[in-house]
């Protein structure tokens, strides 16, 4: 019953996928050679190409013919090419161990059974990828799918197959392999510009923030202008499953995608065979007619985007302001009125459903909405809505509150719909999650606070740089701070009225809008690395280079223009797509590693960053020896708006770059580098090094040129640990200090480690203020008294030092908090009668148990072995007393 309706029809008045097909053939669409490709989706700006005419989609404009030969495109940089370079087993192991444990297709053959079958024969499965791409064939036996329907959230009507989301489970042999071609897919589509600006889903660089960015930015700049603004939102129905083949084949070719990948593609595709599995019951194989894409394929988001490239284009240049997350519309209008909004949108929906019936599409009616932003209470008084068609469903009622994305835009854009639903729902997620653990027993607190970070935090921070800045941010960061409380509570085993400050500070969760601003500020440092046809970039304040006059605004609530002053136009700028997922210095196979030669350069290199009279001073040095004998140095400095981390890259890029003069004049065997630094080791070891400065890339790709051109150098990476008198490390040091003083002369003003840093710092001192406040106001707080080291982001290793139970360390959290189970707070929540202890002390509370109360003199000597005046203070700041603290509370059975 389930299956009826899954097998996607064309619907009635749409064009025949032959008369589309034709057109594009007419149109010159009969392939592109490899090593020619088409020119970007659009001048770098991101503005919409000069048209040769438009019939229909236009396919002339929106699938440009390719570049003459000799003009650049796939080989216009150094093995930039997609069919170019052979799958290698190293990079092929790589995928494999970075891929999930999802689950298994009709043969049953899971990602560890391929892992063991990668041990054993790598070399076997390296050849089957590489034959698969030469012979442009994709094996039958990995082209059936298990369908398995996962219900939908918030559905009602089960017996309706749209309340059911079909997941394809296929062969893990040939998803490794489709991996390794969707990451090709994806960098080649970044680099080249095939997929339109406008689309922000199925490639890399860009998420759901950046379109929800883009949009508020061009709302708040209509308002700014004494304009209205609207949007019409639009859901493609069934858009994985009613992709055409062929057209998805024939855009490839035009976009310049060598022939033999596209006959990979097309073998790929072609006679696919599905069954559904329902409660573990298989049906029979179906064929798959020609339509539709596996929904659980790593190729999916790259081939959904590449697919609507040409609509997006060509609504783009018909004047229709639509922006795209893979099959999510939202059609953007702004004008002088109401009318003009609504006229507006109802030509570019027009236009756009005219596009989808064009590609075989269309738009599910039940899912359009329509919101006009009201700037005033004025406003707020008119919705029109938007007339279709003559139909009743065919009318789209004006909504107060619509999501997309996952973010909930109500009229006035002051999001406390958005919060109090993402404050709900992280409610929601924490009540599942208390069953869990309780005060007693159950997760660590290590753990605990694990899960917190990972399954609640996002939910409440999920569209932050949206409303930060915003209206009413501090009722915003209070509705989610009080259920960060909740979360803290229950990580630490807390009662409810324990201290929040305290809680914070014992478990290291800082207080939510401190988090928020850091999280803003390492959101801003990420500007400068993206590409200039960013949705983003394109919205910067004029200072910015990548900003366009006419979508540039001054707007006070720009999310934009507040993100872009947490960095500097000058700031560290990183270049995308340097080294493609074929390249890197890791997947030099053997040649990483090897005996030494007789002839070996050695680079040592090393930063240096230090204040002096108030001033910081930052400077990187290295110096290069060829055999034994030291042939060249050199230094500089970076200036007080750099770390550390960016002068130890600096000098190893300047090293790499003199290393590779030298092979043109003297044979090398061995370039061994060695560094101190190993983050910086394993970045460049890494594909895509998290945090890494622009100048480690430039050493990565300056490395790759090297290897390729000269085959014999091999590479040795060391580190040492520094400052234990390596010869080498300690003459890159003192190199590095005595330039640091000089004359700075940074690529950049301010970079982006520094950025970060100081986003943390900021947090910090943010955070030890508000502490430092909750002491002078409580200062006879137990926590106040317990706790002298000032907070910080790490859990404290007494607490994050694994096989201690549960309930030791929600004991010494309630000993720091001072709200436990003793007669002094029992008697305040009206449990007990008298606050009184047994022993006849009028006070039975943390202080009076661990210090003073005769009926646990017994274990009171693993207090005095850390303390023999019994410090409150020094006890449960340090790891050493906080065990002689749970040693004391163990033996003396003092119930906290």
């Amino acid at each position: 019953m389930i299956a009826i309706g899954w097998c996607p029809t064309v619907p009635s008045g749409r064009r025949g996928k032959e008369e589309v097909c034709a057109e594009v053939e007419a149109l010159g669409g009969r392939g592109t050679p490899a090593g020619e490709a088409r020119e970007g989706w659009g001048a770098p700006d991101g503005r919409a190409p000069e048209l040769r005419g438009t019939r229909g989609l236009g396919w002339a404009a929106i699938v440009p013919m390719p570049r003459e030969k000799g003009s650049g495109g796939w080989d216009a940089r150094k093995g930039h090419g997609c069919g170019e370079p052979r799958e290698s087993r190293r990079r092929s192991e790589r995928r494999l161990y970075e891929v999930t444990w999802s689950a298994p297709g009709a043969h049953g053959s899971n990602y560890r059974v391929l892992r063991w079958a990668f041990a054993a024969r790598g070399d076997l499965i390296e050849v089957l990828y590489n034959a698969m791409l030469s012979h442009e064939y994709h094996p039958v036996c990995l082209k059936n799918a298990l369908i398995a329907p996962i219900p939908k959230p918030n559905k009602f009507d089960f017996a309706s197959p749209k309340a059911y989301r079909p997941i394809s489970l296929l062969e893990t042999l040939s998803k490794l392999f489709e991996k390794i071609m969707a990451a090709r897919f994806t960098v080649l589509s970044g680099l080249h510009s095939l997929i339109p600006p406008e689309q922000f889903g199925g490639k890399d660089m860009t998420s759901c923030m950046d379109a929800g960015l883009s949009l508020i930015h061009d709302v708040e700049s209509a308002w700014a202008a004494k304009k209205q603004a609207s949007i019409t939102l639009l859901d493609i129905s069934g858009y994985f499953n009613n992709i055409d083949h062929e057209l998805l084949a024939k855009c490839m070719q035009r976009m310049g995608y060598p022939t033999h990948v596209t006959g990979w593609l097309r073998s790929y595709l072609s006679d696919r065979t599905a069954s559904f599995r329902i409660n573990d019951e298989v049906g029979a194989a179906f064929e798959l007619q020609g339509r539709g894409i596996p929904q659980g394929s790593p190729l999916s988001p790259v081939f959904s985007s590449i697919f609507t490239a040409p609509m997006l284009t060509s609504l783009r240049a018909r004047g229709v302001r639509v922006r795209a997350y893979i099959d999510d519309l939202c059609i953007f209008e702004q004008g002088d009125s109401q009318e003009s909004c609504i006229a507006g949108l109802l030509k570019g929906t027009r236009a756009t459903l005219e596009a989808l019936t064009d590609m075989g599409l269309d738009a599910e009616r039940s899912k359009t909405e329509l919101i006009h932003f009201a700037k005033n209470a004025r406003e707020m008084t008119k919705n029109l809505p938007l007339v279709l068609g003559d139909k009743a469903e065919d009318v789209v009622r004006g909504a107060s509150t619509v999501r997309w994305l996952g973010f909930f835009l109500d009229r006035r854009l002051n999001f406390k719909d958005h919060v109090s639903r993402m404050a709900t729902r992280a409610k929601c997620v924490l009540g599942g999650m208390r069953m869990l653990g309780n005060s007693l027993r159950g997760l660590s607190v290590y753990h605990a606070r694990m899960l917190v970070q990972a399954c609640i935090i996002p939910i409440l921070t999920y569209g932050f740089a949206l409303w930060f800045h915003g209206r009413n941010s501090k009722g915003h960061c209070k509705t989610l701070q009080t259920v960060q409380n909740i979360a803290c509570r229950w990580a630490s085993g807390s009662f409810r009225t324990a201290p929040t400050a305290v809680l914070e500070h014992a478990i290291a969760m800082p207080p939510i809008a401190f988090r928020l601003r850091r999280q803003c500020a390492n959101y801003s440092a990420k500007l400068r690395h993206l590409p200039s046809s960013s949705q983003v970039c394109a919205r910067l304040p004029r200072s910015f280079r990548t900003s366009l006059p006419e979508l540039a605004t001054t707007a006070r609530f720009s999310p934009i223009n507040a993100l872009a002053a947490y960095t500097s136009p000058d700031a560290e700028a990183r270049v995308p797509y340097l080294l493609m997922p074929w390249e890197g210095v890791k997947l030099l196979d053997n040649r990483l590693t090897v005996s030494m030669p007789s002839w070996v350069a050695t680079l040592y290199t090393d930063g240096s960053c230090y204040s002096q009279d108030g001033t910081r001073h930052t400077g990187w040095g290295w110096c290069l020896r060829l055999g034994s004998e030291e042939i060249d140095h050199a230094g500089g400095a970076l200036g007080p708006n750099h770390t550390s981390y960016d002068a130890e890259c600096r000098a190893l890029a300047e090293g790499v770059a003199r290393v590779a003069r030298l092979a043109q004049q003297t044979p090398l065997y061995l370039l061994h580098i060695v560094s101190d630094n190993a983050g910086m080791l394993q970045g460049l070891c890494s594909s895509k090094p998290k945090g890494a400065p622009s100048s480690l890339d430039r050493a990565a790709r300056d490395i790759c040129d090297l290897t390729s051109q000269h085959a014999q150098i091999d590479l040795l990476l060391s580190w040492c640990p520094a400052h234990h008198r390596v010869p080498g490390n300690e003459r890159a040091d003192s190199i590095a200090k005595s330039y640091a003083t000089t004359t700075p002369s940074p690529a950049y003003s301010v970079s982006t480690d520094r950025i970060r840093w100081e986003a943390k710092e900021r947090l910090l001192a943010e955070w030890e203020s508000h502490w430092n406040t909750f002491k002078e106001k409580h200062p006879n707080s137990m926590g106040a008294l317990a706790l002298m080291n000032p907070p910080r982001l790490r859990l404290h290793p007494f607490h994050a030092a694994p096989g201690k139970h549960r309930r030791l360390h929600t004991q010494v959290l309630r000993a720091i908090t001072g709200h436990g189970r003793h007669n002094s707070y029992l008697f305040r929540c009206g449990k007990v009668d008298s606050p009184a202890c047994s022993c006849g002390h009028p006070k039975q509370d943390t202080v009076h148990i661990i210090r003073e109360c005769p009926r646990h003199e017994h274990a009171r000597g693993f207090l005095r072995g850390f303390s023999q005046r019994l410090d409150m203070a020094h006890m449960f700041s340090t790891v050493r007393g906080l065990k002689a603290v749970a040693e004391f509370l163990a033996v003396a059975s003092a119930d906290i």
